[in-house]
């Protein structure tokens, strides 16, 4: 082979390969470029819409009861040995009626200790849990019901012991479903908004609520 044919041939080798090379190469510039992709391990997980309101709702309902029925118990045992030694401890010095008199006395002084700090216990125990319901209107009310049936159970089995036992665990059952009954209504109560539209026609006048 002739010195002239060497680069001849160097041409043609070069003409095949290359262009077989930069249709096999990915490109690196251009629309068909390819873009680099980051490993994803812990994508954050998407935000939950006003779809999800109620999920968390029930999630935060979940909680929030727990707190209320623990600190209900916690403050209605206080409340009781409260009412017990003071109010109870009165009504039975003062009471001229012998020993029936006496335990009559401890065992009202006691029931109104108990609900006193259930319904008060239950009422902080939601408002830690972001609960939005009232003393008034909710667990005062609830823990109400519950010592009438507990004292109502007593009356039934003329015995002072069984209404003593059946009101306590009522009363903070009831307190507890009263309360998270006002949650609700105040709930509702702030979905709907009243709504005011001024057009070229006149003002218009509705309600908008958030369901």
């Amino acid at each position: 082979m002739n010195r002239t044919q060497v680069p001849l041939l160097f041409t043609l080798v070069s003409l095949l390969v290359l262009p077989q090379a930069g249709v096999a190469a990915p490109s690196l510039v251009g629309p068909d470029a390819a873009t680099p992709r980051a490993a994803r391990l812990l994508a954050p997980a998407p935000e939950a819409g006003p779809a999800g309101a109620p999920a968390v709702e029930e999630a935060q309902g979940s909680g929030r009861v727990p707190a209320e029925l623990g600190l209900g118990l916690l403050v209605g045992a206080v409340g009781g040995v409260v009412g017990y030694i003071g109010p109870g401890g009165a009504a039975c010095s003062s009471s001229g009626t012998g020993l029936s008199g006496c335990v009559t006395g401890l065992l009202i002084g006691t029931l109104a200790g108990v609900g006193v700090g259930v319904s008060a216990g239950v009422t902080w125990g939601g408002m830690l849990s972001d609960g939005q319901g009232e003393w008034f209107t909710g667990a005062l009310p609830g823990m109400l019901v519950g010592a009438a049936v507990g004292s109502g159970a007593g009356l039934i089995a003329d015995n002072a012991l069984v209404a003593l036992i059946a009101a306590p665990p009522l009363m903070l059952v009831g307190a507890s479903i009263g309360y998270e009954l006002s949650h609700k209504a105040h709930v509702s109560a702030q979905r709907v908004q009243p709504l005011v539209s001024v057009t070229p026609r006149g003002a218009t006048f509705g309600l908008m609520g958030h369901f």
